[in-house]
């Protein structure tokens, strides 16, 4: 085994335990992409452009205020660019070939390189140099992230991450302050699920308006108690339009996200 095959970090690995460990990571690896059977032309720019949205839609994830929660996180993206790299200098080199195959076919010519002397006298030879020379410089990023995965992933977190929605409420209730109260059900509570809502409400209050925080199975809202009607039994009923969504789909996101959302939702600094 080389030593590049030693310090390859095993992203798999990493991911496979942070799902096991994060309740906000459930199923992470049910939802990956992973195609075995690309034979075709189709396949092949399928997934080329599929690769540049996914890493084009990973730096803009990167730079919101919460793109990560953990240390341990990052070290998986890290050894998710590693992998890229890997992936990119294997797709460079087959580029190459597939390019050459095209020509041994005989359908197209492929002269001698013209060795770079002028831009616009550059052939197709020229630019299967250069995708040879592009691939032997991604090489050389190689060496560095791997040394970067194992301190991140060893790095002690200070955040406790709720397993179950419930311990979320509780959680976010904390993180609101006095903004917040804990209104717990007294039948029907589902303090061990992570997926659906767990039959609480967090009450806030913020300038005289009370507000329903809780997670309905599909996203977190924050439910304004004027916007309701009346019904006959003295109850009320709410309409879609009535909801404020928060922009946050996973029951489990971190108290400190879900309470950044609601105080930017509420118009307070966050």
């Amino acid at each position: 085994m080389s030593d590049h095959e030693a310090l390859r970090p095993n992203w798999r690995e990493l991911f496979e335990h942070l799902q096991n460990t994060s309740g906000h990571l459930r199923g992470l690896d049910d939802d990956l992409f992973a195609p075995d059977d690309a034979e075709e032309p189709y396949d092949t720019l399928l997934l080329a452009g599929s690769a540049a949205v996914a890493t084009e839609g990973l730096a803009k994830a990167l730079a919101e205020e919460s793109a990560l929660y953990t240390p341990q996180e990052a070290a998986a993206v890290a050894a998710t660019l590693h992998a890229v790299i890997e992936s990119s200098i294997s797709s460079l080199r087959g580029l190459q070939e597939a390019v050459t195959r095209i020509a041994d076919r005989g359908d197209i010519d492929l002269p001698e390189p013209s060795g770079w002397v002028a831009p616009e006298d550059e052939n197709a030879a020229d630019a299967l140099d250069r995708l040879g020379t592009a691939a032997e410089q991604l090489v050389t990023g190689l060496d560095y992230l791997p040394h970067a995965v194992k301190p991140l992933n060893e790095t002690l977190c200070r955040v406790v991450l709720p397993q179950t929605v419930h311990e979320n409420m509780a959680a976010i209730t904390l993180e609101l302050g006095d903004l917040a109260t804990l209104n717990e059900c007294d039948e029907g509570q589902h303090r061990e699920t992570k997926g659906d809502g767990c039959g609480c409400t967090i009450h806030v209050l913020h300038e005289g308006e009370l507000y329903y925080l809780d997670y309905n199975g599909f996203d977190w809202n924050l439910v304004p108690d004027s916007r309701g009607t009346v019904l006959p039994d003295g109850g009320k009923q709410w309409t879609n339009n009535d909801f404020i969504n928060l922009d946050l789909t996973n029951p489990l996101a971190s108290p400190a996200h879900v309470s950044q959302a609601v105080k930017t939702a509420l118009g307070l600094p966050a």
